[in-house]
């Protein structure tokens, strides 16, 4: 058992700033175009890409230095941006505050942001920096800037891959055809497996993977070229639509139990293949849909179009499969939360204050595209009592 606790209570416009989970420290996201000292919105930031990237990590570093951590003990690193053509400067700023190559495990992709916004940045870390190793090199699968997999408490980290180009061979893949998603797809799942093998671990070792697609309508293109690869391993998974930016046509970014942990535990199914499972003292539950039914997985027609309905929905099938992890909402030391229109932000805030009844996890929103009908996303990392 381990025990869960807030270390820092002001956030940015959702959540704890940070929450202390075991050996695990997760913060909320941080936007780039908010004042470093107040987090309040300034206008002025408008296309400042490096001062909205010094706000970015700098709030993050500021709230791990209010919980006595530093950013040497950063394990993973996330990042939603308005676009990746200036990646070259976010990553020269990066390496200011993180090393270049940094030692963590990383994904950034373009999403839909909220107003004037460049970048959000939410990372999670390690209490004890001892607990920390880097596994496998970036630059061995074509990562320059960060580590391709990173060892943090139980778990193992991986970085977003992409498969317009093979790193195995340097072989380009095919781009902008009918069939170049399920082939991009297949390289960046063959990769994963070789890098969990570097790791000592196998596809079997996966609790959780998150697929970010250009095409949110193709995501049955990208299970079956998941299954093909890795098989029907129990995971938590989440698939949203966003526009990436740059090349390729989908992203995945995963998390496995180290070696020499316990087995991970089942718990919950629900459609397309979503799982409940646990291991090393978490439990991760894969997509929540606003407009599915939790318990049969069927479209909730009735929910069409109503945003506060949709979240309520979609936190009572979150509960649902907490619950069969010996779980419960104020177990939560992450929360994502995706939505289809990120100006609901401050409604989105008012539902969760009234659903948490005692304090609020790090909350990292996107805005994405999601299947069918709905409008929010959720997903989640709890420790079990």
């Amino acid at each position: 058992m381990i025990s869960k606790r807030v270390l820092v209570q002001e956030g940015p416009a959702i959540g704890a700033g940070v929450v202390e989970a075991g050996p695990l420290l997760f913060t909320s996201g941080y936007d780039g175009i908010r004042d470093l000292k107040t987090q309040k919105i300034e206008p002025g930031l408008a296309g400042a890409a490096e001062a909205q990237c010094e706000n970015s990590y700098g709030a993050v570093a500021a709230v791990l230095g209010k919980a006595n951590a530093e950013m040497n003990a950063v394990v993973r690193l996330d990042h939603f941006t308005s676009s990746q053509d200036w990646l070259p400067r976010r990553q020269t700023v990066r390496g200011k505050f993180f090393g270049r190559p940094a030692p963590l495990a990383s994904t950034g992709v373009a999403a839909k942001m909220a107003g004037l916004n460049m970048l959000t940045t939410a990372v999670v870390a390690v209490r004890d920096a001892n607990r920390k190793k880097v596994l496998v090199t970036g630059p061995e699968y074509g990562m320059g800037n960060i580590s391709s997999a990173v060892l943090g408490g139980p778990f193992v980290f991986l970085s977003g891959l992409r498969g317009t180009v093979d790193p195995r061979s340097g072989r380009a893949v095919a781009e902008e055809t009918q069939e170049s998603l399920s082939a991009q797809a297949r390289v960046c799942y063959e990769v994963m497996c070789e890098i969990l093998k570097k790791c000592g671990a196998t596809s079997e070792s996966l609790l959780r993977i998150d697929c970010f697609l250009r095409e949110i309508g193709r995501a049955d293109e990208d299970r079956a070229a998941r299954r093909a690869i890795v098989g029907d391993t129990a995971v938590a998974a989440t698939t949203v639509g966003l526009p990436l930016g740059a090349r390729g046509e989908i992203e995945v970014t995963a998390l496995a139990l180290a070696p020499g942990q316990k087995v991970k535990k089942v718990y919950a199914s629900g459609g397309n293949g979503v799982l409940a499972v646990s291991a090393g003292g978490f439990a991760f539950v894969g997509e929540c849909l606003g407009a599915l039914d939790g318990d049969n997985g069927k479209a909730a027609i009735a929910l069409a179009g109503d945003f506060e309905a949709q979240v309520q929905n979609a936190l009572n099938t979150l509960a649902k499969r907490l619950d069969t992890c010996n779980c419960d909402l104020q177990s939560i030391a992450r929360l994502d939360v995706y939505l289809t229109d990120i100006y609901r932000m401050n409604q989105l805030k008012e539902i969760l204050r009234s659903r948490f009844s005692k304090e609020l996890p790090a909350v990292v929103v996107g805005g994405a595209e999601l299947p069918g009908l709905s409008q929010v996303c959720l997903n989640a990392i709890a420790v079990q009592a």
